[in-house]
């Protein structure tokens, strides 16, 4: 099984699906152990996965998702793979039930998504239809009509179905929402009436079909999660309304607190509650165990949850839980074994601003630390090497004033003084020689 996980990860390598976005996990929990070793020790791994599929999740590449298949865990919870739905073999499935998940609401029917039908449906847009929003339903509903008028014809005689319009809306049924948990009790007032994008690409291959086909059918029953949303923002570009909740994205008809485009929002009570309250990370955090190359990767979507969640909590003034998550960070992840870098550098300060000064001052000495060992490092080496290690030179450098300039600003003078001798005395060393 392992000769068939390298094939199929070559496969999705080959088709630009990126590494980090391909878990690789056992099919069979005896036989792994020489290469990969046995999942039931993989406790990191294993946690990851289990905090994917938590709240529930789509559109993540998964080669077995082990919690579900073997162990059984929210077997109630359809995960949707993105990229295969481009398969009509994989839609095909979707149509299915699978386990205790129901199939996917689809309007048009698994022969609409057969080899060879619809593999890309042309977006053409009808004058007569320009400025003014449309009903995705309707949109579905007339790709999915027999009605010769609903297609195009070339000039061989053959006929393909189109999309006549790129401004779609998606209506919200602000009951149903709040009836079938798609929107939280603290949100329930700040529902909007309808959702609208434009398609940006001239075609819409099939998995965005099926995509788009869903959000329609769906009629507001079942709540919808992704895992990313980058390959989809051309079709559908909803990520004002993508909340992030722990490792997920959830969907959610409100605009999204601290939104940042392409990013999302933060719903900080779903993610305080996964990352802090529930938080489960193997046992990377103890002593003896080294983390492998999968743990390290897999660490990087739980730091940039933890630094976003920390940041929307200070934004709206609650300290203590954002003190909390840090610290929570800090315990499952610590700097001897996951080196606190660049993309960590808002910690000392929301410190700061939370009033735990000595803990700002801690998090800060081990950011300095880190980027001054590496410099030292590299500013040793004979110059014919060095050179190679300019831009990693200049990453830690950058650490070091930027850690100069919240000193200053958060008047922690012990700081400041230290990290100026540093500055000083690597540009006098590295850039002046």
């Amino acid at each position: 099984s392992w000769l068939l996980k390298r094939i199929f990860k070559d496969y999705l390598l080959s088709k630009g699906v990126p590494e980090q976005n391909i878990i690789i996990v056992s099919f069979d929990l005896d036989d792994e152990e020489e290469i990969y070793g046995d999942l039931t020790e993989r406790k990191a791994l294993k946690d990851f996965l289990y905090s994917r599929i938590t709240s529930a999740t789509a559109n993540y590449y998964v080669i077995l998702d082990e919690v579900q298949e073997v162990e059984g865990f929210r077997t109630d919870v359809r995960v949707v793979n993105y990229m295969l739905s481009s398969g009509y073999w994989y839609a095909h499935q979707m149509g299915r039930k699978v386990y205790d998940s129901e199939k996917l609401s689809l309007t048009l029917t698994p022969k609409d998504y057969d080899n060879g039908i619809n593999e890309s449906v042309r977006v053409y847009e009808k004058e007569e239809l320009k400025g003014e929003y449309h009903e995705l339903k309707e949109i579905i509903n007339f790709i999915a009509s027999k009605n010769p008028k609903t297609t195009l014809r070339y000039e061989n005689g053959s006929t393909t179905n189109y999309i006549p319009v790129r401004t779609i809306k998606l209506t919200v049924d602000k009951e149903a929402c709040i009836r079938n948990g798609i929107v939280p009790e603290s949100m329930k007032d700040r529902i909007v009436d309808e959702i609208q994008w434009e398609i940006k690409d001239s075609y819409v291959y099939k998995n965005g079909l099926l995509l788009l086909d869903f959000m329609a059918s769906n009629n507001w029953e079942r709540p919808v999660y992704f895992t990313s949303f980058s390959d989809m923002t051309s079709v559908m570009g909803i990520d004002k309304y993508l909340h992030m909740e722990g490792l997920s994205y959830r969907f959610i008809p409100v605009e999204a607190d601290d939104y940042y485009r392409g990013y999302g929002g933060v719903y900080r009570d779903g993610s305080y509650d996964l990352l802090v309250n529930k938080a489960q990370w193997g046992s990377l955090n103890q002593e003896g165990v080294v983390p492998d190359r999968e743990s390290i990767r897999n660490a990087e979507f739980a730091r940039q949850a933890y630094v976003r969640l920390a940041q929307s909590l200070v934004n709206h003034g609650e300290y203590d839980k954002a003190i909390e998550s840090m610290d929570t960070y800090q315990e499952f992840f610590p700097n001897e074994k996951f080196p606190y870098g660049l993309r960590l550098y808002q910690f000392p300060e929301i410190y700061y601003i939370c009033g735990d000064s000595l803990k700002g001052d801690d998090f800060m000495r081990k950011m300095v630390k880190n980027a001054k060992d590496k410099v030292d490092y590299y500013s040793n080496m004979a110059p014919k090497f060095a050179k190679y290690y300019e831009e990693d030179i200049d990453e830690e450098m950058s650490i070091l004033r930027q850690m100069q300039l919240t000193a200053r600003q958060y008047d922690r003078e012990e700081m400041k003084t230290e990290l100026d001798g540093i500055l000083n005395e690597f540009l006098q060393k590295y850039y002046m020689e």
